[in-house]
C-alpha cells in the first residue's frame, strides 16, 4: 500500500489566496469537529464516509464520481487527528487538483488493479469504525451523517443563492424563447445548454405539455409538440447542492381549466411557504397542505403525487409525507412543487429564523399577489406568449393523452 500526503503550496503573494477557499477550508475543519464528536459520542476510533452526497458534504462540493458512475472513487477517513482520502492511483491526481485542493486532507492510494475495497478494510483492522455504507465489520452511522448534512449553513447557502439564481435565468430565458409547436426534447435540449455553460448539471428535468401532467404527475419528455401550453421543470446540481424549480408557459390565453387550477396550486405553494418554520415535522405540516386542498375541493390532489422535500447535498433528503418525524430547521433548504390538475409550480427556498428565504425568484417574471393568514405574497403567474395561428406544415401533432 503507498502512502502520500499532500503538501499545501504556499501562495507566492497575498494576491493568490482564495478567500472562497479558506472559507471553504474553515467550513471543512468545522465538519471535522462535528465528525469528531460523533465518533467518541458513539464509541468509535474513525467514521468512513463513502456516498457521493456525504462525501461533497464533508469536503464541501467535492466530486467523488466520475460522470455517473454508481461505484463512489473515493472514500474518507476520519479519525480525531485526520482526514483521509482512499482511492486509487488514476483517480487521485484529479481529486486533489479539481475537488479538495488545500483542504488539509491527506492521501492514501492503492494501485487501479487491486480490489477497491481492500485499502478500506485495511485502514478497518483493529478499529471500531462508523460507515454511512453497510460495509462487514462497522457500524451504521448513515442516520447520524443525515442529521447533520440536513441543516444548511451560511457557506452553503451562499452557493444555493447562487445556483437558484443561475437555473432560475436558465429556466425562464428557456421558457421566455419556447417556440409553439416545438417539441418537448427540443425544450430540454435548449434548458440543458442553458444549464451545462454554467456548470450546473441537470439531474431532472421534465416539459409537460398541454394538460398531460393531470394524467402523468412525473414525466420527462418525448416527441410531442406543444400546442396551448407548457409546464417546464428543473432539479439541478453544482458543487454537490440542488435546487429545483418550475414555470409554466401559454401560447394565448390559458385554458380556464388550466387557470383553476394553476390558482389552486399556488395557493398551496403559498401555503406551504408560510408554514415551512422551524420546529415542524413533516406531519405537522401535513395539516394546513390538507385542509388546503380539501377547501378547493381538491382533497384527493395530494394523494396522486408527492408535493415536496428537503434537498441539499441530496436530491431529496426527505419527502414531505403523513407521519413524518422530519423536523425543519433553521437552515433546512426546501423544494416545494404542489400538483392540482393540469398545474404545477415549482421553487425553492430555505428556513429561516423567521420566515422563509426563496431562493429561485426573478421579479422580471409576470406575478401574481396571494394572501395567506394575512400576509401578502407574490408568486410565478403563467407567462404568456403569443400563439401561432396554425400549425407549420409538415409538422405533426402526436398527443399522447
Amino acid at each position: 500500500m503507498n502512502t502520500t500526503t499532500a503538501e499545501l503550496i504556499e501562495p507566492i503573494s497575498s494576491t493568490e489566496i482564495s478567500v472562497h477557499d479558506v472559507q471553504r477550508r474553515s467550513v471543512i475543519d468545522a465538519r471535522h469537529v462535528q465528525l469528531t464528536e460523533l465518533l467518541k459520542r458513539r464509541g468509535l476510533d474513525a467514521i468512513l464516509l463513502r456516498r457521493p452526497e456525504n462525501f461533497a458534504w464533508a469536503t464541501c462540493g467535492g466530486n467523488n464520481r466520475w460522470g455517473q458512475d454508481v461505484e463512489p472513487l473515493a472514500s474518507l477517513y476520519f479519525s480525531e487527528s485526520a482526514r483521509l482520502v482512499l482511492c486509487s492511483n488514476v483517480d487521485s491526481a484529479r481529486l486533489f487538483d479539481y475537488e479538495i485542493s488545500a483542504q488539509g486532507f491527506q492521501l492514501k492510494e492503492r494501485p487501479w488493479y487491486e480490489q477497491k475495497d481492500k485499502l478500506v478494510s485495511d485502514f478497518g483492522k483493529g478499529r471500531k469504525v462508523g460507515s454511512d455504507d453497510p460495509l462487514p465489520g462497522t457500524t451504521d452511522i448513515s442516520s447520524d451523517i443525515h442529521e447533520l448534512r440536513c441543516i444548511t449553513g451560511e457557506f452553503e447557502q451562499s452557493r444555493m443563492r447562487e445556483l437558484s439564481k443561475d437555473l432560475t435565468h436558465a429556466l425562464e430565458a428557456t421558457c421566455r424563447n419556447l417556440k409553439q409547436w416545438s417539441t418537448d426534447t427540443e425544450v430540454v435540449a435548449e434548458l440543458s445548454h442553458r444549464l451545462l455553460r454554467h456548470q450546473i448539471q441537470p439531474v431532472l428535468l421534465q416539459v409537460m405539455a398541454d394538460g398531460r401532467s393531470r394524467r402523468y404527475r412525473h414525466w420527462r419528455e418525448d416527441l410531442d409538440q406543444i400546442e396551448k401550453f407548457a409546464i417546464v421543470s428543473a432539479v439541478v446540481q453544482r458543487e454537490g447542492l440542488h435546487a429545483g424549480c418550475t414555470r409554466t408557459v401559454s401560447f394565448g390565453r390559458p385554458p380556464a381549466e388550466l387557470l383553476v387550477d394553476f390558482r389552486r396550486a399556488a395557493l398551496i405553494q403559498a401555503t406551504a411557504f408560510y408554514y415551512s418554520q422551524p420546529g415542524w415535522t413533516f406531519s405537522k405540516l401535513m395539516h394546513p397542505l390538507e385542509h388546503m386542498y380539501a377547501k378547493f375541493g381538491c382533497e384527493n390532489e395530494w394523494q396522486q403525487a408527492d408535493m415536496g422535500h428537503a434537498m441539499g447535498y441530496q436530491r431529496v433528503e426527505s419527502f414531505v409525507q403523513p407521519g413524518s418525524s422530519f423536523r425543519l430547521q433553521k437552515g433546512t433548504a426546501m423544494h416545494w412543487y404542489p400538483t392540482v390538475g393540469q398545474a404545477r409550480l415549482g421553487d425553492t427556498i430555505v428556513v429561516k429564523e423567521q420566515g422563509f428565504e426563496w431562493l429561485t425568484v426573478d421579479e422580471s417574471w409576470p406575478m401574481m399577489e396571494l394572501e395567506i393568514k394575512g400576509n401578502r405574497l407574490f408568486l410565478p403567474d403563467i407567462l404568456q406568449r403569443e400563439a401561432t395561428k396554425a400549425q407549420p406544415v409538415g409538422s405533426t401533432k402526436s398527443n399522447s393523452e
